[in-house]
C-alpha cells in the first residue's frame, strides 16, 4: 500500500467520526524534523500518529525521540502501520476521540 491510498483510507474515517486531522503533505515545508505525519482531534482526546505504509518502513531517530517525549508529557503518540488500518485499530482509536 502507498502512504497516498492509506492516508486517504485515514481521511475517510475522520471525517466519518467527525474529528479534526492535520497532515502535512510535505514535511520540507514543515517546521520541526521527526513531527508526527498526523494530528487528529477529537472532543475526547489527541492522537499524534505517525503513519507507516510499507512494513519495511521505521521511524526515524527524530520520529522515534518526539513520540517519546509526547509520550512522557501525557499524550498518545505512536506508529500506525498498515495492519493498524487492515485491523480497525485506526478506526477504533479515532472512535475513541470522536
Amino acid at each position: 500500500m502507498k502512504q497516498a491510498e492509506y492516508l486517504a483510507d485515514v481521511y475517510d474515517i475522520v471525517h466519518d467520526a467527525g474529528v479534526w486531522i492535520h497532515h502535512c503533505n510535505d514535511s520540507r515545508y514543515c517546521r520541526g524534523k521527526g513531527f508526527t505525519d498526523l494530528v487528529i482531534v477529537g472532543l475526547r482526546g489527541v492522537l499524534w500518529r505517525e503513519v507507516k505504509a510499507s512494513p519495511n518502513d521505521r521511524p526515524t531517530p527524530e520520529q522515534t525521540a518526539l513520540i517519546w517525549l509526547l509520550k512522557a508529557a501525557g499524550e498518545d503518540a505512536r506508529v500506525w502501520t498498515v495492519i493498524d488500518l487492515v485491523t480497525g485499530k485506526v478506526a477504533d482509536e479515532i472512535a475513541e476521540i470522536a
